[in-house]
């Protein structure tokens, strides 16, 4: 019997190695993207592709998926890379953060992307994530996350362990190797595409938890390093679809706001503005489309920070000293908006 599972163990190893179904085992860039079946370990993958090119950018944005199709690759005289996961958490970019600053790699500027949602998330929920789903696995730091990191893709079974071993999938293509970010490839006469008539499933991603504090003593951190280590931080909220704001607990995001205007300053793309109200501008209730990325960027790097959005409250520079006009500002917003429902 014992021979029996060292056999079999022997042949889902080979297998797991020889197929990789997850590129956690390529040795070349190429082998990492190549026909995958299944979604490739992004964190895996992208942490080691920039630890073994140090050199290669000099910026890096971090966050969720929701700014995965933020390109920055134009952007004259500076060398980004989208560093984004799918369901990450501030507590993981923390993480991502210290991993790069630990492994050498002083980037003149961080660029740091949230959204409403993940403020509510705890310290350890991208390990419950993690632990969930085998293709969202953290690139291993600790000898002990090492060994159940490889464990854990050597002995992969789709059968076995299904509950611990469940694939996420989103179905978009990423440039890993140039760039970071998703490619969606924008129109010909760069419009947004129409889809109007596209229903949200808004019950999909409603989440009732509170605001969790705790991620603003995460986000104090990394402003804290970058001023010691005189890094450019810069920070945005990204936006949602409008119907989105209806449910929130908006007392209690507008309060973090305050929080974290004490922190740091930030750009504000949230609210009820041209951009929230046109589902074109969406690929579902949260993440945005790469039209909508793009003028996100031309709001920060292309238009001085304190100087009026081009488009009406799409991107308020906010801080300390604003922070409560602007809340004053998006409390009247939401108030016209459900006046008129």
């Amino acid at each position: 019997m014992l021979f029996f599972l060292f056999f079999l163990s022997c042949i889902i190893v080979a297998k797991n190695v020889i197929t990789d179904p997850f590129s956690v085992f390529a040795k070349t860039d190429y082998d990492a993207v190549k026909n995958k079946k299944y979604l490739p370990n992004e964190r895996y993958i992208k942490m080691k592709y920039i630890l073994n090119n140090k050199d290669k950018y000099d910026s890096f944005l971090i966050g969720s998926c929701t700014s995965n199709f933020i390109n920055l690759d134009g952007i004259k005289g500076q060398k980004w890379y989208n560093l984004t996961f799918t369901t990450t958490s501030v507590s993981e970019m923390n993480r991502i953060f210290k991993q790069i600053i630990d492994n050498g790699i002083v980037p003149k500027r961080i660029l740091m992307q949230v959204s409403q949602d993940y403020f509510k998330a705890g310290k350890n929920d991208y390990k419950k994530v993690c632990s969930k789903h085998i293709n969202l696995c953290c690139y291993p730091l600790t000898r002990d996350e090492k060994i159940s990191f490889w464990s854990r893709y050597l002995l992969y079974s789709p059968v076995i362990n299904k509950d611990k071993n469940d694939v996420f999938t989103d179905g978009f293509k990423r440039n890993i190797f140039k760039g970071g970010s998703f490619i969606d490839g924008f129109p010909s006469d760069d419009t947004p595409k129409d889809n109007s008539d596209t229903v949200f499933d808004l019950e999909k991603y409603a989440n009732k938890k509170p605001y969790d504090n705790d991620n603003l003593e995460l986000i104090k951190e990394i402003v804290q390093i970058c001023k010691e280590k005189n890094i450019d931080f810069e920070m945005l909220i990204i936006p949602e679809y409008i119907e989105i704001y209806k449910d929130i607990d908006l007392d209690g995001f507008n309060n973090l706001k305050r929080k974290l205007a004490e922190i740091t300053p930030f750009y504000d793309f949230t609210g009820i503005n041209k951009i929230a109200s046109d589902k074109r501008y969406f690929k579902d209730p949260i993440h945005i489309t790469s039209y909508a990325s793009k003028l996100i960027v031309d709001r920060i790097f292309y238009q001085n920070k304190n100087d009026a959005p081009k488009i009406d409250g799409f991107g308020v520079y906010v801080t300390k000293n604003n922070i409560d006009s602007h809340i004053k500002n998006l409390e009247n917003e939401i108030k016209k908006y459900k006046e008129k429902q």
